[in-house]
Parts: C-alpha cells; sequence; structure tokens
C-alpha cells in the first residue's frame, strides 16, 4: 500500500506549485512534482530517488493513479551505453496519452555515440525492427516528427490497471534491449 505525502521545498521557491514527495516515508528530496487538470486533476511526478522509484513501481497502476496521472525518471541498462532511458509511466489520464500505459525514451548523441551508425539510420532501424517483432501493444513513438534528436522509443499499452509497473517495465525493456539489438544487426549487414 502506497502512502504518498507532498512536501513544500524546505528552501524559498518561486514556483509554489512544486514540492517534493516522500513516499512510504522515504523523502525524495530531488524529485518534482504540480498539479495539472490535464492530468485529471492528479498531480505528475518526475522522480529522482531509486528507493523511491523502487517502491512506486512495485505497486499496480491503479494504486500510483490515486496520487499521480503520470510520473516520469530516467533507467541505466548495460544494454543501452549512449546514454539513460527516460522512463514515462501513465496511470490515468494525461494529455491524450493511453493509459495504462509505459513509455521508454531513448535518444543518441551524434557526437558521443558508441555505436558506429548515426540517429537518423538507428531511427530507422529500430522503428524496423519493433514492426518486425509485431507486438501490437508496443507502438514505435517519436518525441519529434521532424527530428530524432529529442529522442524516440516505445508506447506500451498495458492490458490491465491492477498489474504491477515494475513487471511492465521489465517487459517493455526486453523489447527494447531486443530492438536495439535488431536495429544494430540491420544496420551491420
Amino acid at each position: 500500500m502506497l502512502a504518498i505525502t507532498k512536501h513544500m521545498p524546505p528552501t524559498d521557491n518561486s514556483d509554489e506549485d512544486v514540492t517534493f514527495i516522500t513516499v512510504n516515508g522515504v523523502p525524495d528530496l530531488k524529485s518534482r512534482c504540480y498539479d495539472t487538470p490535464l492530468g485529471g486533476g492528479l498531480g505528475v511526478a518526475g522522480l529522482d530517488s531509486k528507493e523511491v522509484i523502487d517502491i512506486i513501481c512495485s505497486a499496480s497502476f491503479t494504486e500510483v493513479a490515486r496520487y499521480f496521472s503520470h510520473i516520469y525518471f530516467d533507467l541505466q541498462k548495460d544494454f543501452w551505453i549512449d546514454s539513460y532511458i527516460e522512463v514515462n509511466i501513465f496511470c490515468y489520464k494525461y494529455f491524450d496519452y493511453h493509459y495504462p500505459s509505459v513509455k521508454l525514451r531513448i535518444s543518441t548523441d551524434p557526437d558521443e555515440g558508441a555505436y558506429a551508425w548515426n540517429g537518423n539510420e538507428f531511427n530507422i532501424a529500430f522503428k524496423v525492427a519493433l514492426e518486425q517483432m509485431n507486438y501490437p501493444q508496443m507502438l514505435y513513438c517519436q518525441e519529434n516528427e521532424s527530428s530524432v534528436a529529442y529522442g524516440f522509443g516505445i508506447m506500451y499499452h498495458v492490458a490491465s490497471p491492477e498489474l504491477i509497473i515494475k513487471n511492465e517495465i521489465e517487459r517493455i525493456c526486453l523489447v527494447l534491449e531486443k530492438c536495439i539489438f535488431d536495429a544494430d544487426k540491420i544496420l551491420r549487414s
């Protein structure tokens, strides 16, 4: 069971709507939290503390939706050495996003990339690899249609709001890892 409390930051802050959160007694002092009418009146939270992320992700989408329509955080995985993976969890209505859903976004840095391909080439191969997997609940997404510089990835429409978030993140991470591997393989052939 989640118990989430929103706190005003201990220092002067010009943005009075921004708070940090405590989850089951564990504070995430670097979290960013705000309420939005576009999220059904629920909050949006950017998380930083691994411990808080683990606690929240051990809950179901329904349980988190009592507090937040959308949460987001960064994730490090060994299979993506170019940068971090941005995780977006949609637990309740938030703009036009399907819910519940999990979106993983990656980006490539053309100057510092660890791979032999550039972002545009990889983006095309990644999209082909995902389409070849034929998972109708996992869709290709790109942040900015005119440029891959803002990242791209997978939007996963979760089957039920009663599912545990961390299990669904792991499920989509397996698909993401395979897409990255297959895209690299396509580009090397």
